[in-house]
């Protein structure tokens, strides 16, 4: 099981800022484990607790962002993260929609949710 302390104490230490970013394989030794998912489970959960975790589909590797200290590359590189996490909820929720529309053809989705 991977800690998600000695992952928050790791990246503070050791991956601040984008020239120290850490790549999967890299941040797999230090969890010693094979499979990237668990990492990016604790990733995800770190970031929901406002951690600022930056990665981008553009450049490999994972990284704290400063606030205090940081690059206006850096800076750029947090806004496109933001934009690509946007981008992901807009294709999700076009999914569920049309999910929500093949499994209850004829229904208006917003109808559902009104209160009666």
């Amino acid at each position: 099981m991977i800690n998600t302390d000695k992952l928050k104490a790791y990246f503070k230490n050791h991956a601040t800022g984008f020239n120290n970013s850490k790549n999967k394989r890299q941040l797999c030794m230090l969890c010693q484990v094979k499979d990237f998912r668990p990492i990016r489970r604790r990733i995800k959960e770190l970031r929901d607790s406002g951690f600022l975790i930056v990665s981008t589909a553009k450049h490999q590797g994972y990284w704290l962002f400063d606030i205090e200290n940081h690059t206006e590359f850096e800076s750029e590189q947090f806004r496109i993260m933001q934009g690509e996490s946007a981008s992901r909820r807009n294709q999700l929720r076009i999914t569920e929609r049309a999910n929500y529309r093949a499994r209850f053809p004829g229904l208006d989705e917003y109808k559902l949710f009104e209160e009666k």
